[in-house]
């Protein structure tokens, strides 16, 4: 969705009497402002969002000139909309006026700790915007007629906010006479009002770590809102991305509800969905060890394809198995009460479905292995339900249960997470690549309500270009439309990318809290975020962003796609051998050692013009080049490595697998035309100076590929051991060229 443009008049000729002055002080809960803070200057007279006209008797009269937005509300699973209204009027609520301000914000006397922590973020954030530091009291005191009431309070009248409706999350902003009301169903939602209150109506955004848009200006007056209701279609959103792992204060603002760090979330902040001893997936082995029972027990595991007792997953059917899987979840449930959901689910592997009798009767019966697993949970389910009714038991739909079983009820504390890691990340469910996905999913959500377990990221090369963004919103959407009631996006969770990751992960929490906004919303939140990130040259990177998914539109490929589906051999010259420099002479091969041999290694250097290389280091050099602050440097200079990581690559392939075979050729070729030379003589010259050439171009590779791993090393973006990203940069630089030759 486009940025709901805020319904503020900031006035600068109303006059208005009886404005206590505001303590002007730095307050103590004043937003971190680092290098990192992006500070958008607004005037007074001018703002981007509001028109200022000129009336007849000289007096200007603000206008807002665009409509409204209708935001998402869900009741019992049927999403309706309700509309904000608010009519620009100069007789509205002029909250600060000229650093002045008459309105005090109001607390409940047994606000608690989030609550609390809303009315200071939403003083501290109107302290800088305005200059002026509200004062805070709870709703002990007498009630005065200009107030912002934070959270539950005394001044709300009985019924008048329905919190069953709005649930934890949901939450309402709007004006009662002079008083404004940012009110949640629970913790999280009145954080969420004071947040949305700051970015839809007083124009502030919050980017990613450290970059967050906060306007200046010295009057604030607010036009009447009848009501601003919004209440989530997704219970459950998770972003798993390096920076909201980094920052909860930065997931509770993009309104994230769900964490795989089941701590990560404070009370203060609102808290998050909980898993029991943050364990939210492939379980099985852990609530039946194999270190504790194989030996004793093997029935208490699969029976694999080749009848053979494995560790690799359980015997799902097993009465003790499931008596010890009840034991150990009790135990985990009673060790934290707080937990909303527990984990009793499949092992991370293409087949550990178990062979014995009585599992695979289920599975026969049910069409699919999710059989035999839906078996399990529905077990568990109704054995702990007595104790803990309010917990839910989570298990998954993924690679070899991910098809729904048929003919099965599923209890309604099981919550099945559809894990679709199959999926094409250039194209949407929708499109004719996504028609098996697609028919899996409807059909489970035919049996539950479901959660999805996303995969946004190339998971081989965290630092590619990922050309997906096009199939994030309709993908979302896709889910809102199917009994979805939870998602979890993982990207490169590891550490900040040195890709879109941050974009990626904006457009994500944007989408979990408004999917059904429209192609033209999401594409106007993409250019604001690059805007306010990347500065004056946003618009080169958008072009980058553009041409890397033209180029890849009509490919296929997944979440472990390599560099050669994506981008090879598009960027690898062909018939080399024809296009590199011929002018040799017999004493450039007699002296090969003392050749200068530049001009045949710079030529390796020269990629075809009109690549995502050439392109994306054209695009970003202008971009730099209308950088104004070393912060928007900084993100321009990290989101170049997608860039470099893919000329590092290029470098690779061309000197492992090119500069040999095409030496050889054009020695041989040349020896054997103006020599006289044996052929052994000429294969040995050919062997030896190819090497030589080889050797040299190896040396200008591993140079670059230093250069860059040091800068992943200085951003702190992670490579893990064992990945194929990390094989690649990691290499060992002692290796011969022949050791990592094609």
């Amino acid at each position: 969705m486009a940025k709901r443009l805020p319904s503020l008049l900031l006035c600068f000729c109303l006059i208005l009497p009886a404005f206590s002055a505001c303590n002007n002080e730095q307050s103590a809960e004043t937003p971190t402002t680092t290098a990192e803070t992006v500070v958008t200057t607004t005037t007074t007279e001018t703002t981007t969002e509001i028109t200022t006209t000129v009336t007849a008797d000289g007096t200007t009269k603000p206008t807002e000139t665009t409509a409204t937005k209708k935001p998402t509300t869900t009741t019992a699973n049927k999403t309706t909309t309700t509309t904000k209204t608010a009519q620009p009027t100069v007789n509205g609520l002029p909250l600060v006026v000229g650093k002045r301000s008459s309105y005090t914000i109001v607390i409940g006397a047994n606000a608690t700790s989030s609550e609390k922590a809303a009315a200071k973020e939403l003083r501290s954030y109107l302290s800088s915007i305005t200059g002026c530091r509200l004062p805070l009291e709870t709703d002990a005191a007498a009630p005065s007629a200009n107030e912002i009431v934070v959270g539950k309070t005394n001044r709300e009248k009985a019924g008048e906010f329905d919190r069953q409706e709005l649930t934890n999350d949901g939450f309402v902003i709007k004006t009662v006479d002079n008083k404004l009301f940012l009110v949640g169903g629970g913790d999280r939602g009145t954080l969420y009002a004071v947040y949305e209150f700051l970015e839809s109506y007083l124009g502030c955004r919050f980017y990613t770590l450290g970059v967050e848009k906060v306007p200046k200006t010295d009057t604030v007056a607010l036009s009447p809102i009848k009501e601003d209701k919004q209440i989530p279609v997704f219970e459950y959103r998770c972003v798993y991305g390096g920076e909201y792992r980094a920052s909860e204060s930065l997931a509770v603002k993009r309104k994230l509800s769900g964490t795989l760090n089941d701590d990560f979330i404070s009370e203060e902040r609102g808290g998050s969905i909980s898993f029991a001893d943050k364990q939210y997936a492939h379980t099985y082995t852990k609530l039946v060890s194999p270190d504790k029972y194989f030996a004793s027990h093997p029935e208490y595991f699969r029976l694999n394809q080749s009848g053979v007792r494995d560790t690799v997953s359980i015997c799902v059917t097993n009465p003790d198995v499931l008596n010890i899987i009840v034991d150990e979840v009790k135990k985990s449930l009673r060790e934290n009460p707080n937990a909303e959901l527990i984990a009793v689910s499949q092992m991370d592997v293409s087949d550990g479905g178990c062979y014995c009798e009585n599992c695979k009767k289920l599975d026969t019966e049910a069409g699919s292995h999710a059989g035999s697993v839906i078996y399990l949970a529905n077990a568990v389910a109704r054995a702990i339900k007595s104790e803990f009714p309010s917990v839910r038991v989570m298990t998954h739909a993924y690679l070899y249960t991910r098809t729904a079983p048929k003919n099965v009820t599923i209890e309604d504390n099981v919550v099945v997470q559809f894990a679709p890691i199959e999926q094409c990340g250039s194209h949407p469910y929708t499109d004719n690549c996504g028609q098996s996905i697609r028919g899996d999913l409807t059909a489970w959500s035919q049996l539950t309500n479901l959660y999805i377990w996303d995969y946004t990221t190339d998971f081989a090369h965290y630092n590619l270009t990922f050309p997906n963004l096009n199939t994030l919103r309709e993908n979302i959407r896709f889910y809102a439309e199917n009994k979805v009631i939870g998602v979890l996006n993982q990207g490169a969770y590891q550490s900040i990318s040195g890709e879109f990751g941050e974009l990626r992960s904006y457009l994500l929490s944007q989408c979990l809290w408004d999917p059904y906004m429209s192609e033209a919303e999401y594409y106007a939140l993409m250019d604001d975020f690059l805007q306010g990130v990347y500065g004056n040259g946003w618009r080169y990177i958008r072009e980058f962003i553009d041409y890397a998914h033209e180029l890849t539109k009509d490919k296929h490929f997944g979440v472990f796609v390599s560099v050669e589906e994506l981008f090879y051999p598009s960027f690898i010259k062909s018939d080399s051998t024809r296009s590199l420099p011929t002018d040799l002479t017999m004493d450039n091969i007699r002296n090969y050692t003392t050749t200068d041999w530049e001009p045949y290694v710079n030529w390796y250097t020269q990629v075809t013009p009109n690549t995502l290389i050439t392109r994306g280091e054209e695009l970003f050099a202008k971009a730099l080049a209308e950088a104004e602050t070393e912060q928007q440097r900084k993100h321009l200079d990290r989101a170049f490595i997608q860039v470099e990581y893919l000329r590092s690559f290029y470098y690779y392939h061309l000197y492992t697998e090119f500069v040999r075979t095409d030496m050889e050729t054009l020695i041989t070729n040349f020896l054997k035309q103006t020599s006289s030379l044996t052929e052994e003589e000429i294969a040995d010259y050919a062997d030896n100076i190819s090497r030589h050439v080889e050797s040299i171009c190896a040396d200008k590779y591993l140079a670059y590929n230093t250069a860059l791993r040091n800068k992943l090393y200085d951003y702190k973006i992670h490579l893990r051991e064992g990945d194929l990203e990390a094989q690649f940069l990691l290499q060992d630089l002692s290796l011969p060229p022949s050791r990592w030759g094609a």
